[in-house]
């Protein structure tokens, strides 16, 4: 692969990235866009990249604007597993296992003023620094078989509003494994959340692109949380985006992944992207709260400062390899709700993820390191809660289809 093409190949990782990130159109997120292959649900950040040519179907004429042309895709991947000092504070943590990683299937009508999309199957979310849930129990324990979901009026080019299941607009990695540089998310990840019920509106003019949402922040059912994504195309090769969320008023319960602190927080984010040739740079900032509110139980308050660098650098249109480094703070009172490893503990982690994807087919391993600081008797790795550290070692193969 020549320059030239590395260059539009990393414009439509960027694309594909920030499309995910905000819940926008490839036509909305940078004017490099136009260059870039029309991005189907759900988007891809990169190295993996999906079918570019996914089977379609045309609607018959009966389902009216609902109808056209329907694209049809998916996901099969599996993985296997190790890590050192399982355990800690979630019983049955293993040292080694194999697990599907994703089955799911794609059905993406993203033509025409009235679109929609399901994205169905099983599947699990993996991250740094918290023990592994098997697909089995992940997937009815948090989204259900249908994860995300949505309707989407664009009215205009520049102008749309969603309503259903939709992708957060917080952080800069997302959900789903197959859609990041890394099999597993990393620990800024952790305080984010990942799947809104709610609504959505889009609007973009010039280098400018604003998303702004009414939802139910960690999958609440609450509909109490107002988040918000701003992204400034400053050229085709620089983009800086700010994004926030935070509380109405307070939730007073809790999910089975979902504790009670999470679902009271406010998030903020500052991301940039920038791409030179082969190279992809995204650092970003993250600070979160949980303020004090006696009513669900929290007599002082906790905060997280947070910084990390996703990097990646493609050889050929093959083979590339995806590094982020990253480290997040807990600071607060004693008292107040645990946001890491104990009130004020602190975690550095490393992740590297070497990938080959031969069309539809991709393979990738990964090695990561956390470290944590100040931990709290029983809230760190091990079996007792007591160790500061964790490797892994993970490997992910599957096709996109």
């Amino acid at each position: 692969m020549n320059q030239t093409n590395l260059k539009t190949s990393a414009q439509r990782w960027r694309t594909r990235l920030l499309a995910t990130v905000f819940g926008l159109t490839a036509a909305t997120t940078a004017a490099s866009a136009q260059d870039a292959a029309p991005v189907n649900n759900p988007p891809m950040a990169g190295p993996i990249t999906g079918n570019p040519h996914p089977f379609s179907v045309d609607l018959p004429e009966w389902f009216g604007p609902a109808g056209g042309s329907l694209k049809i895709g998916g996901v099969l991947s599996g993985m296997a597993f190790y890590q050192d000092n399982p355990g800690g504070v979630f019983p049955g943590d293993k040292q080694s296992l194999l697990d599907v990683v994703d089955g799911q299937i794609f059905l993406n009508k993203n033509e025409g003023w009235f679109q929609w999309f399901i994205q169905a199957g099983n599947y699990t979310v993996h991250s740094l620094g918290v023990p592994y849930i098997k697909t089995s129990a992940y997937t009815p324990g948090t989204f259900g078989i249908v994860p995300q979901a949505y309707i989407k009026i664009a009215t205009a080019d520049n102008f749309s509003i969603q309503v259903g299941k939709l992708p957060t607009l917080i952080g800069y990695e997302t959900t789903f494994s197959f859609q990041n540089a890394n099999v597993e998310r990393g620990l800024l990840w952790g305080q984010e959340n990942a799947v809104n019920q709610g609504v959505q509106v889009n609007y973009s003019t010039g280098p400018l692109s604003l998303s702004v949402s009414l939802n139910d922040g960690f999958y609440s059912s609450r509909f109490n949380v107002i988040s918000g994504l701003l992204s400034w195309t400053i050229d085709p090769n620089n983009i800086l985006a700010v994004a926030g969320g935070g509380k109405l008023s307070h939730t007073g319960y809790s999910r089975v992944f979902t504790n009670l602190a999470v679902n009271n927080q406010s998030i903020y984010n500052l991301m940039y992207t920038h791409i030179d040739g082969n190279w992809s740079i995204a650092p970003y900032l993250q600070y979160t709260s949980v303020p004090a509110d006696p009513a669900v139980g929290f007599v002082a308050g906790s905060e997280t400062y947070g910084a990390a660098v996703l990097t990646s650098y493609h050889f050929d249109e093959n083979w590339a390899v995806a590094a982020r480094a990253e480290y997040i703070k807990s600071e607060g009172n004693p008292a107040g709700p645990n946001l890491l490893y104990g009130q004020r503990s602190d975690a550095f982690s490393f992740t590297i993820t070497p990938s080959y994807q031969w069309g539809v087919f991709f393979v990738r391993p990964e090695f990561s390191y956390v470290s944590a600081g100040s931990v709290t008797p029983g809230s760190g790795f091990g079996p007792f809660g007591l160790r500061t550290d964790q490797t892994r070692a993970v490997l992910q193969t599957g096709i996109n289809f």
